[in-house]
């Protein structure tokens, strides 16, 4: 693996991946809405579970990558796993049926919040002034998206409560990550740790609903064929590539820009109208990203 590239000229592979991740990631958001409007939660978490597992792991086969994994990285492999993939991805596949797409995707995306928040925690880290007004701009752009105006979220404040649930899993997944000196290619741990949290969605499957084949319409399939291939699989192996050819702080980008994708797709796919609460809490979390992402990143590279 490359060190991230440090001079002035940015590679243009890593900024085709970065263009792409963005898209893929942004315009998932939509793409997931149109598949869940015809599929149950469960059985749709376990079809690109399983389909996305199965890309991963021939995608780490081709590229040589090792697969093997030492004894002792199990436990917390696993436990990662749940919280990470597992915790997430249901809580993002019940949500995302209850709320707009564009709203989901915003308060997806508070995850780095909820990433420091726990990182403070953990490390006992004094947090600085600008990360201290970068919650507080998170937190208040959350307070818009819940203050009450149903058309921005839906028929039922359930499911913006579980997209913030997700994207504390996320969150607390993206620490244990970290706190972790893992020994084994990224690409490894990624394909293990999503054959690991799909497994227990497979199971609860059979036993909520029974396995079957959706009766759904070829747009919908053809929505999470889309979900699968691109911000599943590539995105997954995108993002490892961008992390590994830019600083921190320009791989950041890509995080603030994503949700605005999504609620833009979201408003062009579906005819989302966001309203002034949307977009002023999509104002002020992209603000809060930066100030969480970007700015920091920055000083450090």
């Amino acid at each position: 693996m490359t060190p991230p590239s440090t001079g002035h000229s940015l590679p243009r592979q890593g900024l085709l991946l970065l263009v792409a991740l963005t898209f893929f990631w942004g315009v998932n958001w939509p793409a997931m809405k149109i598949t869940m409007a015809e599929m149950t939660p469960w059985t749709y978490r376990s079809i690109t579970g399983v389909t996305g597992a199965i890309g991963l792991l021939l995608l780490t086969v081709a590229l040589r990558q090792r697969l093997s994994v030492p004894r002792h990285e199990w436990p917390k492999l696993i436990a990662m796993a749940l919280v990470n993939f597992t915790g997430f991805q249901v809580c993002v596949a019940y949500a995302i049926s209850l709320m707009a797409s564009g709203s989901a995707a915003v308060l997806a995306f508070t995850m780095p919040l909820w990433a420091t928040l726990v990182g403070w925690a953990v490390t006992k880290e004094r947090p600085s002034a600008r990360r201290f007004v970068g919650l507080a701009l998170g937190m208040a752009g959350i307070f818009v998206l819940l203050s009450g105006n149903f058309e921005v979220l839906g028929h039922s404040p359930v499911g913006p409560l579980l997209m913030i649930l997700g994207a504390m899993l996320w969150g607390l997944g993206t620490v244990m990550l970290k706190q972790t000196r893992w020994s084994i290619p990224v690409l490894t741990l990624t394909t293990w740790m999503v054959i690991v949290g799909t497994i227990p969605i497979v199971l609860l499957t059979g036993l909520i609903e029974g396995y079957h084949i959706p009766d759904a319409s070829t747009k919908a399939w053809l929505a999470l064929a889309f979900t699968v291939i691109g911000p599943f699989i590539f995105c997954y192996y995108a993002w490892i590539k961008i992390v590994n050819i830019f600083p921190p702080g320009i791989a950041a980008i890509s995080t603030l820009l994503i949700p605005v994708v999504g609620v833009m797709s979201g408003a062009a796919v579906l005819g989302e109208e966001p309203g002034w609460r949307g977009y002023t809490a999509l104002f002020l979390i992209t603000g809060a990203l930066v100030l969480v992402l970007l700015v920091p990143a920055r000083k450090r590279v």
